[in-house]
Parts: structure tokens; C-alpha cells; sequence
């Protein structure tokens, strides 16, 4: 209101824009270039006697004042800490009773030592309990090697000069006895097991050291970071995209000591580990001023900050929650049960420094840890403790989760009000791109619940790229709602089949069909449905022994609704003779069945991956196989195909196997250990690897 009556006073009364002029003539004659080139110099002169360096025991006392190491190299020939280094920590020993550590004490400077209380770096030891703060200054120079071991020990802030520590890392591999693997390891901590592939390469360590930073165990060693350089923050979204343990600061180092050690002071005080889990009264002082207000009483202001306090998620390893409800209620023995007793004992078993593995089960809408107890097996779990989400959980839907999936989509808010993130594990698609095998009601069921997972998850992991690709293909075909940048992915099974003691038997009537190893026992291992092509296989089979062809087939599986042909199995005339059915078989059976057969026979008409595949490559077992695009992914060329559409070509194969001079070679087929098949895993939803993302 004021300036609007000015304004309408100048424009309409003509006596008071008269008295403007004669005052604006007379108040233009106190601006000078005098007077501003007067007072310019004595701003210089100002900034100047701040910034001279004076004895600490003159400077500004501020209280409360904590203790404070700051260790770094000595990078002055001359003994000092360098120019610009020496002025800033003068200016922090205002706010701080700083102790310098250095690696060359003895070569100290005179002014440094004046000043300041200097120690080696090996003493920060013994003396760690004097200090409040430990500071440290770390860069990808040698100078800096001591520097690194010791934050492993003492974690503290780390003025961080060179976000890529390759350099470092490599120089104390190749100068320290017993630490030729360090950059290897370190680069797998940092960014996955996948770089193993890359220092299998010529000059793939060097290549390693320039493209990644190699530094995720000083950020998370840390208790706060500062930087000088403003693209770390984009650095850390693309090699670590879910953050960083510690708080990150930029400070821009081109200006005055004095303010660019109240800026280092305001960083460190202002770490989550080092400020706030030590203030609790100063958070109270800024609720009374936000709060005034309302007039709410003192007592409860401390009681609101520490309940703040006590609820603020804190840094913790990312825990992941492993679906197993399906198969520790009951295990079918089948293929996707297989994958989720060695996934989740692969997982559970591994210590990692980021991540940390547990299996639970769905109870009345909630969820509970459940124990391994001497091998993951149904009969060896046992309920413990109820469990609520944390901060940054991830929820691996592993099981095969149609019976209870909405039970689930109760818990799925909880998981993302504390910054979750879900992940569902699909295993194939056939319900829907081959619903000739299924009764009438599972496509839709199926359907029902893939349109959900895929709004409901921040990605899906597939067991093949095959099926990644028809994930893909049906959701646009479809045009399914799904997440916002929906994460796809792959990996492979493992291929070590895991006999556990209590399970080594095998029976007789096992042993007997084989005998030692055959040349002429062809086997088939898998659950008995009528995708697998058993009734294909044992059309073929007639053929030849009507035409006195030697051969004979072991089917190992257990029934899955293929009653017909069970029926037509058990009473053939061949059965127990020339035709043999390991129901319900164990792992330890299917191990012996692999070791003894002529070749695996899989004569399937669709599948997910083809777990037999792998198992019978890694026995050295020849394999022969229906000709379809997974099976080529997975067994490349090392393995005999034949068409589903010509009988006579795999009845050819079988008829003249024994007399063939080679086969191709399966144990050359590529597979994984289950142990690296759970790495290829957290390489997804830990280090964010993924095949492909719909945007």
C-alpha cells in the first residue's frame, strides 16, 4: 500500500515530483567512484587480516568445540601441507581442537608445527578415543595408499579429491604382498560380479580402472563425503543408483579459507552420523521455533525429537525377502521348486557386504522369517519371527505365487512407504502361448495375475532371454498396463544338482535298470504333463522296437494331471522290461540317472529354460532335443535336435546312436553353478543390470 501511494503521488502531484528531483541531485552526490574505490580497499584489507595465519591459541573459541583428527599425505616437498590446505585447516581449528596425522611427521614444517599437534598415521590407533571426528583426504594418487587401509578401520568423513580410486587400488595390489586380487575384488564390491567377465579380457583391468570409480567401499566406509567437483552427484546416479550409504556434499573450493572451512564444518556437522544421532536437543530447538505457534511445552518437544530420532531410517544392509510359501508348504519336486530350494540356500548362504538374504512365508497376511535347518527342504522349516518391512527392502516373489499373489499385494504398500521395491520372478509364459496343455481355467487365472505383477512390480525376472522377449512382445501385444519403467531381465539355472546327505539313497530298482553306465538307456528327466512330449517319445519308442532296434527309456517325474498317460505307461507291455517310471524322484536319483544313461531326451513342445539341459551337460551326458528357440539358447550347438513334426528323424537318431563315431560334445555347453546363477540375479536388483526397460 505505501509504494502504490508513492506512485500515485508522483504521478499526480506535481509539487512532490519537484521535490523528488532536488533531493534525487543532492543524494546522487554521495555515490562516488572515490568513495567506492575507498571502500573496496578496506574490504581487501579486511579479508586479508582474516585470512593470516595466527597462532590456534589465538583464534575464536567456539563452544561446544570436539576433537578432530584430520589425516592426509604430506604433498609439500617442503614439509608444509600446501598453501591453500594450511590456511583452510587454521580456519576449522576455530570450530574444532584439530590434531594433524600425517605420514612423514619428521618432515613437518616449522609454521605446521607451530600450530598444530602432529602425529604419524600409525598412531591414530592407539589414540582413536581422543577424537569425536576423524578427517581424512583421499584421492587416486600412491600418497594416498596408507589413507585407504586405514578408513577400513576408522571410519570418518573423507574429503574425497578423485571420485575414481582405480588407480589407487591397483597401485596397493601390485606394491603389497598377498594383495594381487585387491582390484578385482574391490571392482566386484563396487559394481558386480559381471566385471569378472571384463578382467578375463586382455588389458581388462586397465579398461576396468578407467570406465568405473572402484570406490563403493570408501562411500560406504564413510560417515559423510565432500567433494570438489559438482559432477560427482551425476557420477553416483549412474554408477549407484540407489544411493550411497553416507551423505554427500558438494563445496566449491574456489574461495576464501575462512569460509571454505565454515562450509567443511557445516558438512560434517550436518552428517547424518556425526550431527543428528548427536544433537537430539538441537533438533528440539528447531521443532520449539516451527512449532511456536502452537506453544507446545518443552518436555514434549524433546519427546517429539526423539521419537523423530529413533524412527529415521538409518543405514543397513538391503535386505532381501525371499518368497518360499509356495514350496515349503508343498514341495512338487518340480522344476520351478528346484530353482527356489538352490536360489534361496545360494542367497542365504552368501555374505555380502550390501546385501543380506531371508526366506519367508505368507501367514494371515503377514510375513514370517523362515530357517534352513540342515538344507532347505519343507520339513526343515520352521516358522519364526513375525517380520515388517524395513527401509530399502526388496521383495523377491520367487515361488510360484498364483495361490497367494492378492495375500501378497496386501504387504506391497508397506514395502513401498519405506522405499521398497518388488520383483517378480517369471518362469515362462505357457499358460497363455500354449493353452492346448492346460485346462480351461488357467489361462485366464494366469493372465489375471501377470496383468497385476507387472503393475505391481519394479521389475520381472525371467529365467531366459526367451522368455524376457515374449514377456515383452505380450504385454505390447496386449497392451497391459504395467510400472512405469518396468525393469525386464534375465538369467540362466544352475546346473549343479545339490544331493543332500539325508537324501544320497538310491533305489535298487533304479540301480537295476542302469547297471552301470548304458549305451543304449535313453532318459528323460522331468514333470509328466503333456507339454513335455512323453506320448511323441514313446510313439517313437514302439517304432523301433517293432523293428528290433536295442533301445530302452527311463522316464524320471513325477505325475503332473497326465493321468493318460501314466495309464498308458504302466501298462504297456515293455514296462519293467524296456520301459522303466522313477516317480517322485530324488536329487540324488536324478544325479545317478544322469551318470548312467546313453543321453537326456527331451522332447518338449514348450519350456521356460529346460533345467535337464545344463544338468546333463554338466555330467558329460549327450543331449537330444526338440528343435525350439530356447533350447537353442540354452544348449547352442552342442546338443542333437530334431523337429516335433517328423517322428522319423528322431527315431533315426535313437536307432543309430550307439553306432555314431561323435556326438555333439554337451559338456561344452555353457552353464552356471547355482552360486553364479544367484550372482546373475543380484546383479538385477542389487547393481541394476538389466536386459531391457519399457518406458
Amino acid at each position: 500500500p505505501l509504494i502504490a501511494q508513492a506512485l500515485y503521488y508522483g504521478l499526480t502531484d506535481e509539487d512532490y515530483r519537484n521535490d523528488l528531483r532536488i533531493w534525487s541531485h543532492s543524494r546522487a552526490r554521495e555515490f562516488t567512484w572515490d568513495k567506492t574505490a575507498a571502500k573496496a580497499l578496506a574490504a581487501f584489507a579486511e579479508a586479508r587480516e582474516r585470512g593470516r595465519p595466527r597462532d590456534i591459541s589465538q583464534t575464536v573459541r567456539y563452544v561446544p568445540r570436539r576433537t578432530m583428527a584430520f589425516i592426509a599425505p604430506l604433498p609439500d616437498p617442503e614439509g608444509g601441507m600446501g598453501g591453500l590446505k594450511t590456511e583452510m585447516l587454521l580456519n576449522l581449528a576455530k570450530y574444532y581442537d584439530l590434531d594433524l596425522f600425517v605420514d612423514a611427521p619428521a618432515k613437518i614444517s616449522a609454521y605446521v608445527a607451530s600450530n598444530f599437534r602432529v602425529f604419524s598415521w600409525q598412531d591414530i590407533s592407539a589414540r582413536r578415543e581422543n577424537y569425536e571426528v576423524i578427517m581424512y583426504e583421499l584421492g587416486k594418487d600412491p600418497c594416498y595408499a596408507g589413507i585407504y587401509d586405514l578408513l577400513q578401520r576408522h571410519p570418518g568423513m573423507v574429503v574425497l579429491r578423485d571420485f575414481f580410486l582405480g588407480e589407487l587400488v591397483q597401485h596397493i595390489a601390485r606394491t603389497n604382498q598377498g594383495k594381487g586380487e585387491l582390484l578385482r575384488v574391490e571392482m566386484e564390491y563396487s559394481h558386480g560380479s559381471g566385471l569378472r567377465r571384463l578382467f578375463e579380457q586382455p588389458a581388462g583391468a586397465n579398461r576396468a580402472v578407467d570406465e568405473y570409480p572402484c570406490n563403493r567401499r570408501v562411500l560406504d566406509g564413510a560417515t559423510g563425503i565432500i567433494v570438489h567437483t559438482a559432477a560427482v552427484r551425476a557420477w553416483v546416479r549412474k554408477f549407484y543408483p540407489y544411493g550411497i550409504a553416507a551423505p554427500l556434499t558438494f563445496i566449491d573450493p574456489e574461495q576464501h579459507p575462512g569460509q571454505l572451512a565454515a562450509e567443511y564444518a557445516l558438512a560434517i556437522e550436518m552428517s547424518t552420523r556425526q550431527y543428528v544421532a548427536r544433537h537430539p536437543s538441537m533438533l528440539a530447538a528447531e521443532l520449539g521455533e516451527t512449532l511456536a505457534p502452537f506453544a507446545v511445552p518443552e518436555h514434549e518437544l524433546a519427546s517429539i525429537a526423539e521419537c523423530i530420532l529413533a524412527n529415521r531410517p538409518k543405514f543397513r544392509l538391503v535386505r532381501i525377502l525371499i518368497d518360499v510359501t509356495h514350496t515349503t508348504c508343498v514341495d512338487h519336486r518340480g522344476g520351478i521348486q528346484r530353482v527356489v530350494r538352490n536360489l534361496t540356500e545360494q542367497l542365504c548362504h552368501k555374505k555380502a557386504p550390501a546385501w543380506q538374504a531371508v526366506p519367508i512365508r505368507l501367514v494371515n497376511g503377514e510375513i514370517y522369517e523362515s530357517e534352513a535347518i540342515n538344507g532347505f527342504t519343507p520339513a526343515a522349516i520352521a516358522e519364526r519371527q513375525e517380520i515388517g518391512p524395513e527401509w530399502h527392502d526388496v521383495m523377491l516373489m520367487l515361488d510360484a505365487p498364483w495361490g497367494h499373489y492378492n495375500d501378497f499385494r496386501e504387504i506391497f504398500p508397506r514395502i513401498r512407504a519405506r522405499q521398497g521395491r518388488i520383483y517378480v520372478v517369471i518362469y515362462d509364459l505357457l499358460c497363455v502361448l500354449c493353452p492346448q496343455f492346460f485346462t480351461a481355467d488357467v489361462p485366464a487365472m494366469f493372465d489375471n495375475w501377470l496383468a497385476a505383477a507387472v503393475l505391481d512390480s519394479d521389475g520381472c525376472i525371467c529365467i531366459s532371454r526367451n522368455v524376457a522377449d515374449e514377456l515383452i512382445h505380450y504385454i505390447q501385444a496386449r497392451k497391459l498396463s504395467y510400472r512405469k519403467n518396468l525393469h525386464i531381465g534375465y538369467f540362466h539355472l544352475g546346473a549343479d544338482v545339490q544331493v543332500k546327505p539325508s537324501e544320497a539313497a538310491v533305489r535298487p530298482a533304479v540301480e537295476a535298470w542302469f547297471a552301470g553306465k548304458t549305451t543304449n538307456v535313453f532318459l528323460m528327466v522331468g514333470t509328466i504333463t503333456q507339454r513335455k512330449g512323453h506320448d511323441f517319445a514313446l510313439d517313437v519308442f514302439e517304432k523301433l522296437w517293432a523293428a528290433g532296434a536295442d533301445v530302452k527309456l527311463a522316464v524320471a517325474g513325477k505325475n503332473w494331471y497326465y493321468d493318460e498317460f501314466i495309464a498308458r505307461m504302466v501298462e504297456h507291455g515293455e514296462y519293467g522290461r524296456r520301459l522303466f517310471w522313477l516317480d517322485n524322484p530324488t536329487d540324488a536319483e536324478i544325479d545317478y540317472c544322469y551318470s548312467c544313461a546313453a543321453a537326456l531326451l527331451y522332447p518338449s513342445a514348450a519350456e521356460g529354460f529346460g533345467l535337464p539341459l545344463v544338468e546333463a551337460a554338466a555330467h558329460g551326458l549327450p543331449v537330444i532335443c526338440s528343435d525350439i528357440p530356447v533350447f537353442r539358447e540354452v544348449a547352442r550347438e552342442f546338443a542333437t535336435y530334431f523337429s516335433l513334426d517328423d517322428a522319423q528323424q528322431l527315431a533315426d537318431i535313437l536307432s543309430t546312436w550307439s553306432g555314431r563315431p561323435a556326438h555333439p560334445d554337451a559338456g561344452r555347453m555353457p552353464r552356471l553353478s547355482w552360486a553364479q546363477s544367484a550372482e546373475q540375479v543380484i546383479d538385477m536388483i542389487i547393481y541394476d543390470k538389466w536386459y531391457k526397460i519399457l518406458p
